[in-house]
């Protein structure tokens, strides 16, 4: 298989493929993403810092709509990720809405594609999946780290 290129997570919305690039989530703040397991296709949303300050001024729906990506937008599992400050210095993956039930599959093989990733261990935050409350990245994928 052939190595996957590296891309930084610049500021502005941006989208890469799963399949083909990780991105260094460690230069994430605070975004949201959108990911398709299907496809692998990943939209991370604007970090603005100062818009965010103010609130952000979009939705997931229109930052889907501007970044043209040609797919189904209920195929995408919605949430935040970040890095950064004291409480989550090795990253948080916060779903919304949550994973349940009935979106398990969707939600597994997006926390799989992201273990993946530069970077995110196994100390790595996760919310909103099925019933589980705040668990790490290690608890719910153990023997991947």
């Amino acid at each position: 298989m052939a190595q996957k290129s590296i891309v930084i997570a610049q500021q502005g919305a941006m989208v890469a493929n799963l399949r083909l690039e990780q991105v260094d989530m460690q230069n994430v703040s605070n975004r949201r993403f959108m990911f398709n397991p299907h496809t692998g296709t990943l939209l991370l949303g604007d970090e603005d810092r100062e818009r965010n300050r103010r609130g952000l001024d979009s939705s997931h729906a229109e930052e889907f709509h501007d970044a043209g990506i040609g797919e189904c937008f209920d195929d995408f599992v919605r949430g935040w990720i970040g890095f950064g400050g004291r409480q989550y210095r090795h990253g948080i993956i916060h779903f919304a809405p949550s994973i349940c039930e009935a979106t398990f599959d969707q939600g597994f093989d997006t926390l799989t594609a992201f273990a993946a990733q530069l970077r995110i261990d196994k100390k790595t935050k996760v919310r909103n999946f099925v019933k589980y409350g705040e668990q790490t990245m290690g608890d719910l994928l153990p023997g991947r780290f």
